[in-house]
């Protein structure tokens, strides 16, 4: 049992606190520093601390990941110890809103529009809470937020922009709490600390973008013909101005388009931009009178026989380009 101490000596339990806090835990070496016993794990030594040495363990903290994003010299387990020492500390005041939506749909419009409007990112790394009332909680962390873990057992190098995350915690964040009726509570944090928003290159290209890109992937366009549209567009800087045949790469790669996607399966890919009502640039259409089509029309309705003569036309103009 821990012995009194003098008058401004610490105690045992300070200096059992002192030693794992902070930069000093080492995983791969928890050793109690009372009878030099290892342990696997944080908890496992706050136990034998608490029932062997008889040790106070209360300040002891078990998995101190939260790495305070202005000075990084503090360390803690729990976002409202992080935001507590913000306000204390830094005199950092949060600015907190809260919303509703009625569906999911709404919830991820206005995250994205508001993704978009702030050159911010949100990702949700754990899975959904469910409790037994009914309700849902999901939290999604700012992409910036969090320790760099390279994978792998190689040893690649960073991108030259190094990586997006900060090493430490950045308060923002979303709160989603999903009630039994399906409609939505958000609590979203917008204060961004350790970083600024203006950091286009560490932020991800949109799936809207994505999925934009990979339809003209899909149709056969050329990557820098892709790269050039992108880059001449007149709306304010965003991300996607900052593409590269990287990110054309990776998008191919996972929607799983070969080099030459349109010309696989013709009628599909010209099937493809009728439904979509774009035409790669080369193609011209023109509404022709085809007797075969206007025969087999009679019971169509109107629309379908102009679906139908522009597919016929669009075949043979795409079959002229290739040829």
């Amino acid at each position: 049992m821990a012995e009194n101490n003098p008058e401004g000596q610490n105690t045992t339990s300070e200096i059992i606190c002192e030693s794992y806090s902070d930069d000093n835990l080492s995983i791969k070496n928890l050793k109690c520093i009372l009878c030099t016993k290892n342990f696997s794990t944080m908890g496992n030594m706050r136990r034998h601390l608490r029932n062997i040495h008889k040790e106070d363990t209360s300040n002891l903290i078990a998995n101190a990941h939260m790495k305070c994003p202005v000075c990084t010299e503090y360390a803690c387990a729990r976002t409202v110890e992080l935001y507590k020492h913000l306000a204390t500390d830094h005199g950092i005041r949060l600015e907190i809103d809260h919303n509703n939506f009625t569906t999911t749909t709404e919830f991820y419009k206005w995250k994205s529009e508001m993704e978009a409007e702030t050159n911010s990112s949100y990702f949700k790394p754990y899975g959904t809470s469910r409790f037994n009332d009914g309700t849902e909680k999901a939290i999604y962390y700012c992409s910036r937020s969090g320790i760099y873990k390279p994978r792998g057992t190689g040893k690649r190098a960073l991108k030259t922009q190094g990586s997006r995350k900060l090493n430490a915690a950045c308060p923002a964040k979303i709160t989603v709490i999903t009630n039994r009726d399906k409609t939505i509570a958000v609590e979203f944090v917008k204060t961004h600390c350790g970083h600024t928003l203006d950091e286009l290159k560490h932020l991800s290209l949109t799936k809207n973008e994505k999925l934009e890109i990979a339809k003209k992937l899909e149709l056969g366009v050329d990557s820098n013909e892709i790269l050039n549209d992108v880059r001449q567009t007149s709306s304010p800087v965003k991300r996607k101005h900052l593409l590269t045949k990287k990110d054309i790469y990776n998008i191919k790669r996972s929607h799983n388009i070969s080099e030459n996607a349109a010309n696989q399966n013709d009628f599909v890919s010209i099937q493809f931009w009728i439904n979509e009502g774009e035409f790669p640039q080369g193609v011209d259409v023109h509404i022709v009178e085809d007797k075969t089509v206007k025969e087999e029309s009679v019971r169509l309705k109107q629309d379908e026989i102009v679906k139908n003569a522009l597919l016929q036309s669009a075949r043979q103009s795409f079959e002229e380009m290739c040829a």
